[in-house]
C-alpha cells in the first residue's frame, strides 16, 4: 500500500523583513499540519531580519537573488525550484512575487493561491493618469497579459480581511476566503512581567516620561509623520513624552527631518526592525498607529494582545476586531488634533488605559487562536488540491 506524501506548498515572499505578510506566513509554519503539508518558503530579495524565526519554525528559506533588471532569470530559478522540489502549490503574496511566480506556475502547470494583503487593486491597467499615449498603450497591454496569466493560474484567493474581500469580489471569479488571523498569545504571556525600565534602556529611551510606541514599516501611507505631529502638539502638556517608532524603510530620513523641524527630534526614537516587539508593546504606556490604509492591521491587534491601550485612525478593517472606546480610541483619518486629544486624555487616565488593555487581551484570547492562520490556509489548499486532502 502506497502512503501519499504530504503536499508540497511553496510560499513566495518579497523578502524576510519584519512585516505583516511575513508574520502571517511564520504563523502558518509554526502550526502547519506536517503530516499533510510540507511547507516551504522562498524570497526574492536578500533582506532577512526574520530568517532566524523561520529557521526556528523548521524552514530554511531559499533566496532567489532576484534582479529587477533580469526578471526572466528569476522565473527560470523559480521553475527549477518548483520542479526539483516537486512543489504542488504556490502561495503568492505581494505584487512582484505574484507576477513572477504566476509565470513560473504557468510554465510548470502548478496551481496558485493568491493572497490579498492590502486594499490596492492589482488587476488591470496600472498606468498613471495623464500618461502619454504610448505609455498608456503599453500599460494596457501589460495589464491584459498580467490578468490573463492570473486567471490561468490562480485557483483561489485568501483575503486579509472582510473589507479587502469586499473590494476584490467584483474583480475576480475565483473563490475568496477571508483569513482568520492568528496571534501567538504565548509570546505575549512570556513577557507579561517585563521590566519597562530595562526595555527603555535597551531602546536608548530616557527612563522618565510616557512611552508611546508604533510598530510599522517606514513607508508611505503608514502615517508616522502624524505621530510626530501629535508629539509636537503635546509638547506643553507632556514635555517628557517619548515616541518610539519600530520598523525601517525609505521614509526614515524624512521622519527624522520632520521630528527635528517640529522640535521633538530628541524625543522621537527610530529603533529599526526589532524581534522583541512583544516586550516593547508590553512596556509601552500607549500604542499609537497613524496608518492611513490597512488590509487588516496586525500591529494594532498585537498591541491588544500585549494589553496596551491604543489610539488609531478609523479604518474599515479595524471594525473586525477593535471596539472604539473599549479596546482602542479611533479618530477620523488625518485628524491630528483629535488624535492628540485622545492621547492626552488616555495618558491622564491610567485606570482607563488598563481597562482598555484588558479588553483588548480578551478579544485576542477569545477570537484569535494561534492556529487560525494554518487552519485557514490549509482549508483553502484542501479545496484547490482536491477533496482527498480535506
Amino acid at each position: 500500500m502506497t502512503v501519499a506524501r504530504p503536499a508540497r506548498v511553496l510560499h513566495v515572499l518579497p523578502d524576510l523583513l519584519i512585516g505583516g505578510g511575513q508574520t502571517i506566513v511564520l504563523n502558518h509554519l509554526r502550526h502547519a499540519d506536517r503530516d499533510r503539508y510540507d511547507v516551504r518558503v522562498c524570497q526574492l530579495f536578500g533582506d532577512d531580519d526574520m530568517r532566524p524565526a523561520f529557521q526556528e519554525a523548521g524552514v530554511e528559506p531559499v533566496w532567489l537573488r532576484h534582479d529587477p533588471a533580469r526578471e526572466a532569470a528569476t522565473v527560470r530559478r523559480l521553475v527549477r525550484l518548483i520542479r526539483a522540489g516537486g512543489v504542488d502549490l504556490l502561495h503568492v503574496h505581494s505584487d512582484t512575487d505574484r507576477k513572477l511566480a504566476q509565470v513560473a506556475a504557468l510554465l510548470t502547470g502548478t496551481p496558485v493561491v493568491g493572497h490579498l494583503h492590502a486594499e490596492w487593486v492589482h488587476l488591470g491597467d496600472k498606468t498613471p493618469p495623464g500618461a502619454a499615449l504610448p505609455r498608456r498603450l503599453l500599460g494596457r497591454a501589460k495589464g491584459s497579459l498580467r490578468d490573463w496569466v492570473e486567471r490561468r493560474t490562480v485557483r483561489a484567493y485568501i483575503a486579509e480581511s472582510k473589507d479587502v474581500a469586499r473590494l476584490f469580489r467584483p474583480l475576480v471569479s475565483q473563490d475568496i476566503t477571508v483569513l482568520q488571523q492568528a496571534i501567538p498569545l504565548e509570546r505575549f504571556d512570556a513577557v507579561a512581567d517585563v521590566d519597562p525600565g530595562k526595555v527603555r534602556a535597551d531602546l536608548g529611551v530616557p527612563p522618565e516620561g510616557p512611552l508611546l510606541v508604533c510598530v510599522s514599516r517606514l513607508v508611505p501611507g503608514k502615517g508616522q509623520h502624524h505621530l510626530v505631529a501629535v508629539l509636537a502638539r503635546l509638547r506643553d502638556a507632556w514635555p517628557d513624552a517619548q515616541l518610539v517608532l519600530v520598523g525601517d524603510g525609505p521614509e526614515r530620513p524624512a521622519l527624522e527631518a520632520a521630528a527635528r523641524a517640529a522640535g521633538v527630534g530628541e524625543r522621537v526614537h527610530l529603533v529599526g526592525n526589532r524581534m522583541d516587539v512583544p516586550a516593547i508593546l508590553t512596556a509601552a504606556d500607549l500604542f499609537v498607529f497613524g496608518s492611513e490604509s490597512e488590509g487588516f492591521g496586525l500591529a494594532l491587534l498585537e498591541a491588544m494582545a500585549a494589553g496596551t491601550a491604543s489610539v488609531a485612525f478609523r479604518l474599515p478593517a479595524f471594525a473586525e476586531f477593535a471596539r472604539d472606546g473599549v479596546t482602542t480610541d479611533l479618530v477620523d483619518v488625518g485628524d491630528v488634533d483629535a488624535f492628540s486629544a485622545h492621547v492626552d486624555a488616555l495618558l491622564r487616565d491610567p485606570e482607563r488605559r488598563a481597562a482598555m488593555g484588558a479588553a483588548g487581551r480578551r478579544v485576542v484570547r477569545e477570537r484569535f487562536d494561534s492556529t487560525s492562520v494554518a487552519r485557514t490556509f490549509e482549508h483553502v489548499y484542501d479545496t484547490v488540491l482536491g477533496s482527498g486532502r480535506s
